[in-house]
């Protein structure tokens, strides 16, 4: 993610609400970043820029190994 202050990384000061998609990937509003690995459930969080890897699971996890990513990743979340 890129920031409006022109700084790239993964938290939410930089995925967030000033997030710039025109320079990087910025979750969907509706979808904050997943801050505990967590993904998906009641809070609806996304993989995607949580820095914990873009990949969401069947089970509910944020992760980048091919478990995630591969059969029954949750391609709505990560």
């Amino acid at each position: 993610c890129c920031s409006s202050s022109g700084w790239c990384g993964d938290t939410g000061d930089h995925c967030g609400a000033n997030c710039l998609p025109e320079f990087g990937i910025c979750p969907v509003a509706d979808k904050p970043p997943s801050s505990d690995g967590t993904c998906g459930g009641t809070q609806g969080f996304t993989c995607i820029c949580s820095g914990l890897g873009d990949c969401f699971s069947q089970y509910g996890w944020c992760d980048s190994s091919i478990d995630h990513g591969g059969t029954g990743c949750q391609s709505g979340f990560g």
